[in-house]
């Protein structure tokens, strides 16, 4: 389990010795949408993404689950001009899936899927850090359309809000590469976790095995 600083140091890392960050998303998604897939038959498919580098990861995950078979809509929830280069890019690579903008519309798409659907939390991740002050709209709202389904629900990375009132509880989180330890208000990592019920799952998303956290380079990748 490493810090959120510690992961965006060996994203930092990762880039100095050739693999982009550009990279690090597309394998990111890629691996995000094979383990959604994994011994289930596609169906739909719902991808709540913001602007930041985990919408990123969703806007790749959503398309790598519609070359699989899926039926997968991004319901947009964030700013076009907040976006970031490698965000940007990955939002302006969806082809084939449907995409819908606003909590309202998420929200109606959300009320037909069913728990042989999936719902995928991808909002803010890591970038959660960045929210000390806890989660303003739109993404409350989103918050309670994600927990409120009736499909698997899955976060990427980081739950969105987690250790906060407005948290979501996924079934499974799939995390980047290694466990993200989150301290809040004293609680534990495993208190955390614990109280949302969730199964995690860690992928490799083309980190350099060689590479440790290193707290003493400067922060960077944060969302």
């Amino acid at each position: 389990m490493i810090t959120i600083e510690e992961m965006r140091n060996l994203e930092a890392q990762a880039e100095r010795h050739g693999v982009s960050r550009w990279q690090l998303m597309q394998n990111a998604g890629k691996q995000a949408a094979r383990v959604a897939a994994e011994g289930r038959p596609p169906y739909l498919a719902l991808v709540l993404c913001y602007h930041g580098n985990n919408g990123g990861d969703g806007f790749v995950m959503a398309e790598e689950l519609a070359e699989k078979g899926w039926k997968t809509t991004v319901a947009f929830l964030g700013s076009m001009d907040k976006f970031k280069a490698d965000g940007e890019r990955a939002f302006g690579s969806i082809s084939g899936s449907r995409i819908i903008a606003g909590v309202a519309a998420a929200k109606e798409y959300a009320g037909f899927l069913t728990e042989q659907d999936i719902i995928v939390d991808a909002m803010l991740g890591t970038g959660a850090s960045t929210w000390p002050e806890g989660l303003r709209e739109p993404l409350r709202s989103a918050v309670a359309v994600f927990n409120a389904c009736a499909a698997r629900k899955i976060s990427l990375d980081v739950p969105t809000g987690i250790g906060t009132e407005h948290c979501c509880r996924p079934d499974l989180i799939i995390a980047f590469h290694d466990e993200k330890r989150w301290y809040t208000n004293g609680d534990t990592d495993a208190t955390l976790i614990a109280s949302i019920h969730a199964k995690t799952v860690i992928v490799d998303i083309g980190i350099p095995a060689s590479q440790q956290p290193d707290t003493s380079s400067p922060q960077a990748g944060a969302e």
